[in-house]
């Protein structure tokens, strides 16, 4: 959720005087030029190739740390420049800081009513737990009941766990400690572009679900009863054999 206006801008600035460098036939470095080729053919690559999606962000960071050594040369080229980047250098530290600091899902200092796209952040602070920092991103109700949902899977001791989730609901949470607990998700209902490909099927323990809401699911041979609970997110269902 931190923005790279920054970062972009002193890019771009770099990129245009470093050609106009070049179109005034100032000589170069021939390694900050092909570097600067590399770099951009880079940009062009990643735009054409990759599908746009809003999780791009974090994948622009090897963008913008690979334009730091130009950025750099770009400012070597002028004295002007150096003075220039003395004053701004300030404004990038404490820029930085302040996403550091105070970020939207990982702040070390917690401000009440701190609001992004007019949406209050959750009250997550510094002190809390792992778990809870997972669901920081205006999720932070939903973390007792995929606690719940986690005790019951120990509880239960099950090891193959059927999944049914929505589009954009998270998965991860339950599967956070799969390398030490040997838990396998199996995903159900698949109606995605993925559910043509051939797959093992594969008898599951339990079920979770964030979209089905029932008072049992059917799933081969075998009648999955939900866990009693005050959920409204998520929903556990315990197997027990079709009469």
């Amino acid at each position: 959720f931190a923005p790279n206006l920054m970062h972009l801008l002193l890019g771009f600035l770099s990129f245009f005087v470093l050609v106009i460098a070049f179109l005034r036939k100032k000589q170069l470095n021939p390694l900050a030029v092909i570097y600067l080729l590399m770099l951009v053919l880079q940009g062009l690559l990643f735009c054409w190739y990759l599908k746009w999606q809003p999780w791009h962000t974090r994948l622009h960071t090897p963008l913008f740390m690979l334009s730091v050594p130009l950025i750099c040369y770009a400012i070597s080229l002028k004295n002007i420049f150096y003075k220039m980047m003395c004053f701004i250098m300030p404004l990038l530290i404490y820029y930085g800081l302040f996403f550091d600091i105070i970020n939207f899902t990982r702040p070390i200092i917690t401000i009440n009513h701190f609001t992004r796209l007019g949406q209050i952040t959750s009250p997550i602070k510094v002190s809390d737990d792992r778990y809870n920092k997972y669901f920081a991103n205006n999720r932070l109700q939903d973390a007792p009941e995929y606690m719940h949902v986690m005790a019951c899977i120990e509880e239960n001791k099950c090891r193959k766990i059927g999944v049914i989730i929505g589009e954009d609901d998270w998965e991860y949470p339950l599967f956070c400690n799969i390398y030490r607990d040997k838990r396998v998700p199996v995903h159900i209902g698949v109606s995605n572009a993925t559910k043509g490909l051939e797959t093992k099927q594969e008898r599951v323990d339990c079920i979770v679900s964030t979209t089905i809401n029932k008072e049992f699911i059917e799933h081969e041979g075998k009648k999955f009863m939900r866990a009693e609970g005050n959920q409204k997110h998520i929903w556990f269902y315990k197997a027990s054999a079709i009469e």
